[in-house]
């Protein structure tokens, strides 16, 4: 090994500690995840992922000529209620969900270069236990590395497609 290697492993695991650390070490339970995607500046449809609670809310305001936003004010802020959640099931999702880093997802994906351009968004948004928030969202085409991971962990949860699409999903359009 050269001297060069031996020198950043340490900066490396200097560097993720002081990063991730206190996340690992003192992870902040996350009581809610919403999801939603919006087109074209409208808010087609929306999924609350109440952990806490152990339920399953969706919001499904249509596309475009038939688009209706879902009434914050009104009973349950407007989400109809799917199901209830098992046990079992949410702690093995926080589980998978620590291990997937969803809490360390960036706050924005950007289309890269070369990337197809889609008017197509994503919103990820953790409620945590000590109030805290935390939002992450992007381009349909720029996906965190541990989207697929996390869309088979909602899917096992819910029996939903929660996270909508797969990474790659533009290139079998």
């Amino acid at each position: 090994m050269s001297v060069k290697g031996i020198l950043s492993l340490p900066f490396v695991l200097l560097y993720m500690i002081i990063s991730f650390g206190s996340y690992i070490i003192h992870p902040v339970k996350i009581d809610t995840v919403c999801v939603h995607y919006n087109s074209f500046g409208q808010i087609y449809l929306e999924y609350k992922v109440d952990l806490k609670n152990k339920e399953l809310w969706k919001y499904d305001g249509g596309m475009y000529k038939n688009y209706t936003a879902r009434d914050k004010d009104a009973e349950h802020e407007g989400y109809t209620f799917v199901r209830d959640l098992d046990s079992g099931a949410v702690a093995k999702f926080r589980r998978q969900a620590r291990r997937g880093g969803l809490s360390l997802w960036r706050d924005k994906y950007e289309p890269r270069r070369g990337d197809v351009i889609v008017e197509d968004y994503w919103f990820v948004t953790l409620l945590r236990s000590d109030g805290s928030e935390r939002s992450s969202y992007g381009n349909g085409t720029n996906l965190p590395l541990t989207w697929d991971r996390m869309y088979a962990a909602f899917e096992e949860l819910t029996g939903e497609q929660v996270l909508q699409y797969k990474n790659g999903w533009w290139k079998q359009q």
